[in-house]
């Protein structure tokens, strides 16, 4: 199954808002770092997501790529949302 259609990665991808400590994204996505940092390798290799480090300090941002599909299931979440109601 494509990781993207899951309830994690997609909270991921959707707490992914400018650049942002992995520990601070798993924290707003509601889930463990050991989870998000797999997702988010998983999203570096689909050229989702790429790294900046500064010393010790690890940010992570979206791609161009990245930013469309952001706003793509960012769109669907809403259809989705407004049909439940």
């Amino acid at each position: 199954m494509n990781p993207l259609l899951q309830e994690k990665p997609c909270s991921v991808l959707m707490a992914l808002v400018g650049e942002t400590y992995v520990t601070q994204l798993a924290k707003n996505a509601n889930c463990t770092y050991a989870h998000c940092a797999n997702i988010l390798k998983k999203f570096f290799k689909l050229g989702l997501v790429e790294y900046h480090i500064e010393g010790r300090i690890k940010k992570v941002n979206l791609t161009d790529s990245g930013k469309e599909l952001y706003k793509i299931v960012g769109d669907l979440n809403a259809v989705l949302l407004a049909r439940r109601t």
